[in-house]
């Protein structure tokens, strides 16, 4: 399984905003963490991003580096969060993936 790619995939989604293409990614029980957010289950991952992505409608994340551990199915995501044309933030992204390739764990930091 090639976690770059799916963590690749993870990113071009979310940049759509595409709904039901991005929780597709996500196992029935994920989790989704950040600095404001704490939810679990797809059906309340979805809502959040709906709400992310309704208030920041021009919202997108500038992939600069991604680290990958094959041995514990984990990605390490470097990125920039243009939340808008003045707002720039500095994250890392880790995203745990299960055995068919689903995202189970997302855990983002601002840096």
């Amino acid at each position: 399984m090639n976690f770059e790619i799916l963590t690749n995939n993870y990113f071009e989604k979310w940049n759509s905003h595409n709904l039901s293409d991005i929780i597709e990614l996500f196992s029935e029980d994920s989790n989704l963490i950040d600095w404001n957010i704490k939810v679990k289950n797809k059906t309340k991952i979805k809502n959040t991003l709906n709400d992310i992505f309704t208030n920041c409608p021009d919202i997108r994340c500038e992939i600069l580096k991604v680290h990958i551990s094959e041995s514990t199915k984990t990605s390490i995501t470097e990125i920039l969060v243009h939340v808008n044309k003045n707002e720039i933030l500095d994250v890392v992204d880790i995203i745990k993936f299960n055995d068919e390739g689903k995202i189970v764990n997302l855990k983002a930091f601002k840096c």
